[in-house]
């Protein structure tokens, strides 16, 4: 996604629980991964070219991360690792037909946020489950305003550039996908906090910064 749907659906999930300085450490290590140097070579980082184990295993290595550097009181790392952790997670919206497979599986049914399901196990073992593969360098010239259309042409429809949903001008299922990065940060907390309580829920103060 997009730098400000990252930080937007960050906030958005993670606010009312860490203090204003945690949170901006967390957006910050999160919109990183966007960086040149989180493009090339870690499609791990943006489940990118059908990466989705080694995805769900950087995630993993980020769970862990977090609870080592909590439990040697080493905030800033742990709040830098779920904002690694949090960006490739709602990257699995964006970069995969997801949500597009769920939309597909509701028959002909009106989408509901209620009923959204962020993690199904149905979708992700279809074989028609995939995600974008990247072109370079013709997906990085689909970016560009007015140019982008006629690149994005050039190129095969499993591309970043036909597949992403990283914006409203994706289209409709863009909102969908931003629906669900959310749910799934806020799951993403969740687990790290039964992590934390079951290692030392002293902890919890820590990572969130906040006195509790």
């Amino acid at each position: 996604m997009r730098t400000k749907y990252h930080r937007e659906i960050t906030s958005k999930a993670l606010a009312p629980y860490f203090s204003h300085r945690a949170l901006s450490v967390i957006v910050r290590a999160n919109i990183w991964q966007d960086s040149l140097r989180g493009q090339i070579g870690h499609d791990e980082f943006h489940f990118d070219n059908n990466a989705i184990e080694q995805g769900n295993t950087y995630i993993q290595l980020q769970r862990e991360l977090i609870i080592a550097n909590l439990e040697v009181h080493r905030a800033i790392k742990a709040w830098r690792a779920m904002g690694r952790l949090t960006h490739t997670a709602q990257d699995f919206y964006a970069h995969s037909n997801y949500i597009a497979l769920w939309i597909i599986g509701l028959n002909n049914k009106e989408p509901n946020l209620k009923h959204l399901s962020f993690i199904d196990n149905s979708i992700i073992n279809n074989p028609d489950f995939r995600s974008a593969k990247t072109y370079f360098p013709l997906d990085y010239f689909a970016l560009f305003p007015k140019l982008g259309t006629i690149f994005k042409n050039l190129l095969p429809k499993d591309s970043h550039a036909w597949m992403n949903l990283d914006s409203p001008e994706s289209g409709y299922l863009f909102k969908w996908a931003f629906h669900a990065a959310v749910k799934r940060t806020h799951y993403e907390y969740t687990e790290i906090i039964k992590m934390v309580q079951i290692k030392n829920s002293a902890l919890l103060s820590i990572f969130s910064d906040l006195a509790l």
